[in-house]
This record gives structure tokens, C-alpha cells and sequence, in this order.
């Protein structure tokens, strides 16, 4: 087909809440005995991997061509997106918002388009990508009042929403 692949996600909601210090693990990733599992853990991968590829060596140019052409032509829009991290220990809360986030194949005048470097005359053309990002925001909030992460997730949602809200309507007032 000649269509690109349209993703759009719509009110994406994240909350982190930092641990305790005293539950903390630490990693020591300097040590021999570290390297060497973490060492051992991607040789056995790439082995599985390998063995994979081997049994399905005849399907792969097909799939590999489908997997080019929608990778290619994969417009991706995120919309009112909210990530808010919180420390309940210390009482603060950071966070960032964004209305939207979008990534559309061009041409080379950044016009959207559909290519499809599959077929002989367009394999070595160069492809494009534009990421647009709409309303960037960021806040710091020394005494929430309410910390979102104890409360139920329907409020959760509701308060993470307003936040989006609020926002957008004081924007309009500037």
C-alpha cells in the first residue's frame, strides 16, 4: 500500500515517586564477577538470536521489506502528554508537560510524503524525519499540597489532567 502507518496515543499520565534512600540496591558494575554475568547474559542472547535467524532465514526478505516500508512511513503523534515526578520524604514534586509530540516522514522540502526504499529506484534514497514538539513545559513545586502518588488512580488521572487544563487556560490569558 502507499499509506503511512498512523499512530496517535493520546493522554499519556506518568508518575515516579522516588524510593527511600534505605531502600536502595546498589550495582557494582566495576567488579570482575559483574562483568562477567553481564558478559555471559549477552553471549546467550545473541546465541537464542542467532539460532532464530537461522530458522527463519526464508520469510525474513519479506518481512524485512514490510518491516522497512512501515518503519519508514510510521507517523507517530503523542498528545497531551504529563510526567510528574514526586519525593514524598521531602515534599516536592517536578514535572514536565507537553501537548503535543509528533514524527512524520518528508521529503526533502519537509513536506510530509510516502517512500518506499524497497523497490530498486528509491533504495538508496535518503529519508527524512521532522519531530515537532508543541508546548513544552516545565514546573517545580516546592509544597504540593497533595502528593498525586497516594492518592486512587481515578484521582490520580483527574489531577494529572487539570494540571493540563489549568495550564493551557493560563497560556490563553498571556
Amino acid at each position: 500500500s502507499t499509506s503511512p502507518v498512523e499512530v496517535l496515543l493520546d493522554g499519556i499520565y506518568i508518575i515516579l515517586r522516588l524510593k527511600n534512600r534505605s531502600n536502595w540496591r546498589y550495582f557494582d558494575s566495576c567488579s570482575l564477577e559483574s562483568r562477567l554475568q553481564l558478559l555471559e547474559t549477552f553471549c546467550l542472547s545473541v546465541e537464542d538470536h542467532l539460532t532464530v535467524a537461522e530458522d527463519t532465514n526464508e520469510s525474513k526478505s519479506y518481512f524485512d521489506r514490510l518491516s522497512v516500508k512501515i518503519v519508514d512511513n510510521l507517523q507517530l503523534t503523542v498528545k497531551n502528554i504529563h510526567i510528574r515526578i514526586e519525593d514524598e520524604e521531602n515534599q516536592y514534586a517536578f514535572g514536565l508537560m507537553l501537548d503535543e509530540l509528533s514524527c512524520v516522514t518528508t521529503s526533502s522540502d519537509w513536506e510530509k510524503t510516502f517512500i518506499d526504499r524497497t523497490t530498486a529506484e528509491e533504495k538508496d534514497s535518503k529519508m527524512y524525519k521532522l519531530l515537532k514538539m508543541d508546548r513544552l513545559r516545565v514546573y517545580f513545586n516546592s509544597s504540593p499540597e497533595q502528593m498525586i502518588e497516594s492518592s486512587t488512580n481515578e484521582n490520580a488521572l483527574k489531577v494529572m489532567s487539570e494540571y493540563l487544563s489549568i495550564q493551557n487556560k493560563y497560556d490563553s490569558e498571556l
